[in-house]
């Protein structure tokens, strides 16, 4: 039985993403919502093998943020077999609409679904959970976000939580719209924006991809934060424009139809 109502639940195991992870889901956090859950843990075989203590590497940077925001641990750092399975049951037990969680830049690969992000990714089916899934890139004075969404119910999440990041950060927010393929205007689409732009006031700042290519998408999509719908990323790929040196993070974030 979930004792809190919304939030966001945030696995960690790796030391060196805690800031920008824990910076963005306290961003993303409104203000009727709780706090967001750290959960920290440590693979038991790795640990063994390392001899460290569960949570040790990433313990002192959490609770240095978690200091820095007037915030704590609420629950002790934790040895897993199976994360995915820990992190999903956690997110269902507190109730929690979304799960925030860090992927490695990829090198050779599009794909940032490997590993325990694709554990999570197939344990939440049928559980109405949300997961926004950060690509790390580092801090920037002078931070925007980016909505990158179409007609679907990634689409819609994506501008949910940009709209929470965006508020919670007071920057600025504008949304590239991807309309259906061989449609003219996606009246659908726009009414969706129009929807999410209403909850940070304003008027709505909007593009639309003149063109569905990863090198389009790059070009399009200049700010410091870029959050894409899951679905976009099959077909255009991950906004990411590596022959720039580019540093942005990207966002992507997943829901069930």
């Amino acid at each position: 039985m979930s004792t809190e109502h919304g939030g966001i639940v945030v696995p960690i195991s790796n030391p060196e993403g805690v800031v920008p992870l824990l910076d963005l889901a306290f961003a993303a956090t409104q203000p009727d919502e709780p706090t967001p859950h750290v959960l920290l843990m440590t693979r038991r075989a790795q640990a063994i093998a390392q001899e460290a203590q569960p949570g040790s590497a990433a313990l002192t940077s959490v609770q240095e943020f978690l200091t820095s925001r007037n915030a704590s641990l609420a629950s002790p750092p934790t040895w897993t077999d199976d994360p995915a399975t820990d992190i999903v049951a956690t997110a269902q037990a507190r109730g929690a609409r979304w799960i925030l969680m860090g992927s490695h830049r990829p090198e050779l690969t599009p794909d940032y679904r490997g590993g325990t992000v694709g554990d999570v990714l197939r344990r939440v089916e049928g559980t109405g959970i949300k997961v926004a899934v950060l690509i790390y890139g580092p801090a920037h004075p002078q931070e925007s976000v980016i909505a990158v969404v179409d007609y679907s119910s990634d689409g819609e999440s994506a501008l949910e939580i940009s709209v929470r990041i965006a508020a919670g950060r007071k920057c600025k927010m504008r949304t590239l719209m991807v309309p259906r393929e061989g449609r003219g205007p996606d009246e659908e689409l726009h009414e969706m924006v129009k929807r999410a732009h209403k909850k940070i006031g304003g008027r709505p700042r909007t593009d639309v991809l003149s063109e569905r290519s990863a090198a389009r998408l790059a070009h399009q999509t200049p700010g410091s934060i870029v959050v894409i719908a899951s679905r976009l990323t099959e077909h255009l790929g991950l906004p990411l424009d590596s022959a720039r040196g580019d540093s942005r993070r990207v966002v992507v974030v997943h829901s069930e139809d």
